[in-house]
C-alpha cells in the first residue's frame, strides 16, 4: 500500500456503478469517497483534499457537465474523468472545455481504466495487489 494514496471521488447516480469503480480504486490503494448526486459531491468537494474524481455524465440531480466547473472552482488541481455511456465527440469536446481531464466511456471501460490504472501506478501513489 502507497505511503500517501490518491483520494478519489467517485459521482454516479447508480450505486452498482460507483461500488465496482470504488473496488477498483481500492484494489489500486487510493482512497474512495462515493457521491450519489452533484450536490453530495459538492458537500464532498468542499471539506476533502480530492486529487482525482469520476463524475458521470447524468446525474439524478443534475448534469456531470454542470458539476464539472463548480468541483474544480473548489480545487483547481482536481483530475476530473466524465464517465458516460452517452460519449460523443461533442460530449467528448464540451467535457475539456469544462475543465475535464479525460473521458471515459463505458463502452470502453475496461480499456480506459486499465489506462488510469496504469497511470496512477506509475504515479507511485498507487498500487496493483
Amino acid at each position: 500500500m502507497p505511503k500517501n494514496p490518491i483520494s478519489v471521488l467517485v459521482v454516479d447516480d447508480e450505486r452498482n456503478i460507483r461500488n465496482a469503480l470504488r473496488v477498483c480504486l481500492e484494489e489500486l490503494g487510493c482512497t474512495v469517497t462515493e457521491a450519489a448526486s452533484a450536490e453530495a459531491a459538492l458537500s464532498v468537494a468542499s471539506h476533502e483534499a480530492l486529487e482525482l474524481a469520476f463524475v458521470d455524465l447524468r446525474l439524478g440531480d443534475g448534469s456531470g457537465m454542470d458539476l464539472i466547473p463548480k468541483l474544480l472552482s473548489s480545487n483547481r488541481e482536481l483530475d476530473i474523468v466524465l464517465i458516460t455511456a452517452y460519449a460523443t465527440y461533442d460530449t467528448a469536446v464540451e467535457a475539456i472545455k469544462r475543465g475535464a481531464r479525460d473521458i471515459y466511456p463505458s463502452r470502453s471501460r475496461r480499456r480506459r481504466f486499465a489506462t488510469w490504472s496504469n497511470e496512477l501506478n506509475r504515479s507511485g501513489r498507487c498500487c496493483i495487489n
